[in-house]
């Protein structure tokens, strides 16, 4: 795109796309840096907010992930916040309508740094009048406040406009109290129900799912991982060992790297691999053969990261690209997105598990979707094994029942070792910790609650939870053929 014709803006400007070409290698900007631009085209109303992402990603302040995921929607949501306000405050005074008013003089092109305080202040009343409070509210204060702090620092502002008390200087804009939340999840029963009846459609008269095999491998793996919504979305097929090189533990282990940039491995099953093995050899591939014209127009349109191939190192994936070994834990979601391999026949192979119609990973919203119509098709089918009515079963329910049965499971096994002066030192929830890539021991200690690890025991309470929700499946050892391969 940035070698294409001039871009037509508002007010018969015209922006030259290979001048960002330049700009991007000059400060060694990654693709898929972010940069804010006003309705009109210019910057001139988000230069410090442009000043402060550069300068956030120069000194490595802020990961590119973070910041496309969260400051950019903070602060450019505030920014929009407060020249719709001081647009109110000039129409109140002029006495004419809001939107006459914009009409005749525009937007104002406030930057931050034009913030006063009782904008901060509106603006959390605003987000609380929006429903949006706790944690979740006092992250944007946050990064809001972070803003500010920089920007004093600076000198790009002369008083900081976020409330401060106290010596510690505490940002009085968040609030200290949080609410007691109770983790809803489901019973092994009730989740082995919702996979097979809610995802896969197992029984389901009309309403049944494209690709049943995948929705039900998406759920199996929230399940029996941990892994977060996107993290599940934009796994690599090469991350999961195929089912005839799981070690004989049943139990292989991938690293990868999640929210806050927490990097932790992820355990993967016997059992999962062999729920996911009806995908993997007859959806996936059915998949990728039909998504070929699509893939080709992509690739022709340079949408595609093609790599050369995928290896292995300590026992870890890598991708090769231009030569150059990457991890793939390195790997980012948007490289995740497009990347794929030419196989020896021309085929164009996506590197991501779970596949859309077009070969590429569906959009992350799509598994909310997903997990609407799965609710439905539970509901309809009107079981005693359907979940109770206050749990509303989303993809991170499913998160939270495989940290209440892992923790469990583990617990459990530990019982009886009250006198091995080892165990006195090993923390069960820490290792609940790692699995679920959690920063804090904060978040993972209110799974306590719900359960009523040790290291060497997660193996098998890993596997003890997988068998309880995969029961009724072919084994491992049914699907081997007489000559020790792997039937499809």
């Amino acid at each position: 795109m940035l070698d294409g014709p001039p871009l037509l803006l508002p007010n018969g400007r015209t922006f030259d796309p290979s001048i960002a070409l330049e700009v991007l290698d000059r400060h060694g900007l990654p693709d898929g840096y972010p940069f804010v631009l006003d309705d009109d085209g210019t910057a001139d109303g988000c230069r410090y907010l442009n000043r402060y992402l550069l300068e956030a990603w120069q000194q490595r302040g802020l990961t590119l992930d973070t910041m496309r995921k969260t400051h950019i929607r903070f602060l450019t949501r505030f920014l929009r916040f407060i020249r719709v306000r001081h647009a109110q405050v000039e129409a109140a005074a002029q006495e004419q309508d809001l939107n006459i008013w914009l009409a005749d003089h525009g937007e104002p092109t406030l930057d931050l740094t034009d913030v006063t305080r009782d904008d901060l202040f509106e603006y959390r009343k605003h987000r609380q009048n929006f429903g949006i409070k706790g944690s979740t509210l006092n992250n944007e204060l946050s990064a809001l406040s972070g803003f500010y702090r920089y920007a004093l620092d600076r000198g790009w502002i002369t008083t900081d406009p976020v409330p401060r008390w106290g010596t510690k200087k505490r940002n009085t804009l968040i609030t200290r109290s949080r609410e007691q939340r109770v983790e809803k999840f489901l019973t092994l029963p009730q989740a082995k129900h919702f996979l097979e009846v809610g995802l896969r459609g197992d029984g389901a008269d009309q309403h049944r799912p494209a690709y049943p095999e995948r929705d039900y491998g998406y759920g199996l793996l929230l399940l029996t991982t941990g892994m977060r919504r996107e993290e599940a979305g934009h796994l690599l097929d090469c991350e999961v060992q195929p089912l005839e090189e799981m070690p004989p533990s049943g139990v292989d282990s991938f690293r990868r790297t999640g929210k806050y940039q927490v990097i932790r491995d992820v355990y993967i099953t016997t059992e999962f691999v062999n729920g996911l093995h009806l995908y993997r050899t007859a959806e996936r591939p059915t998949i990728i053969a039909a998504a070929q014209p699509s893939l080709r127009e992509k690739r022709r349109a340079g949408q595609l990261l093609v790599v050369d191939r995928i290896g292995h190192r300590k026992g870890q994936p890598t991708i090769v690209i231009r030569g150059t070994t990457i991890p793939a834990v390195e790997f980012s979601i948007e490289n995740r997105r497009r990347a794929v391999r030419i196989a020896d026949d021309g085929t164009i192979e996506p590197l991501a598990l779970f596949l859309s119609r077009r070969g590429l990973p569906p959009h992350i919203d799509y598994w909310d979707h997903l997990f609407t119509d799965a609710r439905q098709r539970v509901h309809d089918h009107g079981s005693a094994l359907r979940p109770p009515a206050h749990v509303h079963v989303t993809p991170h329910t499913m998160r939270h029942t495989f940290a209440v049965h892992c923790l469990s499971e583990l617990m459990r096994s530990a019982q009886g070792r009250a006198l091995d002066p080892y165990a006195l030192v090993k923390n069960p929830v820490e290792t609940v910790r790692q699995l679920l890539g959690h920063a804090s021991i904060e978040t993972t200690q209110k799974y306590i609650y719900a359960a009523e690890i040790w290291q060497e025991e997660a193996p098998s309470a890993l596997r003890r939870v997988a068998e309880a929700v995969t029961s009724g499946l072919a084994k491992p050892e049914d699907l081997q053929s007489p000559s020790g391969g792997v039937t499809s």
